[in-house]
């Protein structure tokens, strides 16, 4: 991670489409201290990414240490989110609009489970968590039940056929299960930010997994 520059990791947010405050207000008719209201409140999911520090600028007059003021990025489908709550305030506190968001998303959690048991354990709180602090930004195409789902039950899938595995062998069965939870991941996660990606789901259990037993590229096409 050490040789990750500042240059490429807003390289990256900018390719990625992470919208600053002014960006996502420009954007959803509204402003950047609504923008940040509606985060604290926990009506939308948190900013992935905190850009802050100082800067060194040099000249003639020797070198000065500059802070940096402190930058917010969202990812980009939180625009729908915006809306929805935007609409909400109108006729209601935030308070309240945090409460309807919390409660559609676990009747949202229940549908998506279909009585199924979730990837984790925690039920919806531990979904939740991560929403709001900005981790499903990180990871996900889309913030949304379906992409969370995928991405945790493929993990899953993952974990247990590696774990349980000692010989270092799959059935055939086995191994179209690993191949397609690989591919449901990658359906619906976005690359990792390159000053991340080392601690990343998918350098630590993703492609380990297609090294140890050996999956082809040409396997891994949908």
């Amino acid at each position: 991670m050490s040789n990750i520059s500042a240059q490429e990791v807003q390289q990256y947010l900018f390719e990625h489409d992470y919208l600053r405050p002014d960006e996502l207000a420009k954007r959803t008719g509204t402003t950047p201290d609504q923008i940040l209201a509606l985060e604290k409140a926990q009506c939308i999911p948190a900013a992935s990414y905190v850009v802050d520090g100082e800067m060194n600028v040099t000249s003639s007059f020797g070198t000065y240490q500059l802070p940096v003021t402190p930058e917010r990025y969202y990812h980009p489908s939180i625009e729908g989110w915006v809306a929805k709550a935007l609409s909400l305030t109108q006729t209601r506190k935030l308070s309240s609009v945090a409460k309807i968001v919390r409660a559609e998303f676990d009747k949202h959690f229940e549908e998506a489970l279909n009585g199924n048991p979730p990837p984790w354990p925690g039920g919806s709180d531990y979904a939740w968590n991560y929403m709001i602090d900005g981790t499903w930004g990180i990871c996900l195409k889309n913030i949304d039940m379906n992409h969370l789902l995928t991405k945790e039950y493929a993990r899953a899938t993952i974990r247990e056929i590696v774990s349980t595995d000692a010989v270092e062998k799959l059935s055939s069965a086995e191994r179209e299960q690993l191949i397609a939870a690989i591919l449901a991941y990658r359906q619906v996660t976005m690359p990792f930010a390159p000053h991340e990606f080392d601690e990343s789901s998918t350098q630590c259990e993703i492609n380990p997994a297609i090294e140890k037993y050996n999956i082809k590229q040409e396997e891994l096409v949908s």
